[in-house]
């Protein structure tokens, strides 16, 4: 309360933090108050996604729409030419001005973070020119999708994906650019929404051609008991693995990978450590990993 904002932008709203909101329509609620004018000028949506769309036809306040397809939004793609390292793309605006670069990001929800990005900063009075030459020169955010690498002859990612959408999303975005098999390693993390562990698990077991189940932050519950509600209704046989111990994880991750895979490791991102027990120690997923392929 008290800070009003000239752009607000809505990506996507999926499951997560219903330990708090309780319900998806009480977490869109709470989304949508940002979207008043108590608290935004402008607002710039996605109506690629469901509650988008629902927030796009509620808004009260000046808004635009943003999609990759529908040409009738005001940002729309006009083309999408996937690269070794990103995408080569053209946005048209709602006067038909095209945007164009070379942007150097991976993952398809980052299509959609590139929309929503230049819709707001062309409504704050960047030129097309200017955001054109800004595309190339982009950069990821630590710990999503970040290349783990040390000359090795698979590749290997960190992702910050710790909702059964987000698992789901970045799993079929590396699937388009691996040749081989895609190694997903993932946890649940303790005393937060129960309810999302097992489409979690499920996520990972069907976007993945080895799906490696392990711990992420237990917190104050035990590591085994959050393993067996991701793995619930799931037939391991031979496709799953299931380690209480990341590091383990992550080293049968690395021993399991072999030219052209990918391994996946999803949950903790940038996070720097891991909590058991209420104690805090240091574990960087992307410097375990990183260890692991050296060894």
């Amino acid at each position: 309360s008290g800070a009003k904002y000239k752009v607000v932008a809505f990506s996507n709203l999926t499951q997560d933090h219903l330990d708090y909101h309780k319900s998806m329509d009480e977490y869109f609620n709470a989304k949508a108050k940002l979207f008043t004018s108590e608290y935004a000028q402008t607002a710039v949506i996605n109506i690629d996604d469901a509650y988008g769309k629902k927030l796009f036809e509620i808004s009260k306040i000046t808004t635009n729409s943003v999609s990759r397809n529908d040409k009738n939004a005001d940002w729309y793609y006009r083309k999408i030419e996937p690269l070794v390292d990103g995408y080569k793309v053209e946005i048209s605006d709602k006067n038909g001005q095209v945007i164009t670069g070379n942007f150097p990001l991976i993952g398809e929800h980052n299509l959609d973070n590139l929309l929503l990005a230049i819709a707001s900063v062309s409504i704050c009075g960047l030129t097309n020119a200017q955001i054109s030459n800004a595309i190339n020169n982009l950069k990821s955010v630590p710990g999503r999708l970040e290349i783990i690498s040390a000359g090795q002859s698979f590749s290997a990612l960190v992702d910050y994906a710790h909702t059964p959408d987000a698992v789901s999303r970045v799993l079929q975005s590396v699937r388009t650019f691996t040749s081989g098999r895609i190694i997903g390693v993932l946890g649940c993390g303790g005393d937060r929404d129960k309810s999302k562990r097992s489409p979690m698990g499920q996520a990972l077991f069907s976007g993945s051609d080895l799906a490696i189940f392990t711990s992420d932050n237990p917190r104050n519950e035990k590591a085994d008991q959050i393993l067996k509600e991701m793995t619930a209704g799931v037939d391991l046989a031979e496709k799953g693995f299931v380690f209480n111990d990341r590091k383990e994880a992550i080293n049968f991750a690395v021993k399991m990978a072999k030219s052209g895979d990918c391994i996946l490791l999803m949950g903790k991102g940038h996070e720097s450590g891991q909590e058991i027990n209420g104690v805090v120690t240091a574990f960087d997923d992307r410097v375990e990993l990183l260890d692991s392929i050296r060894q």
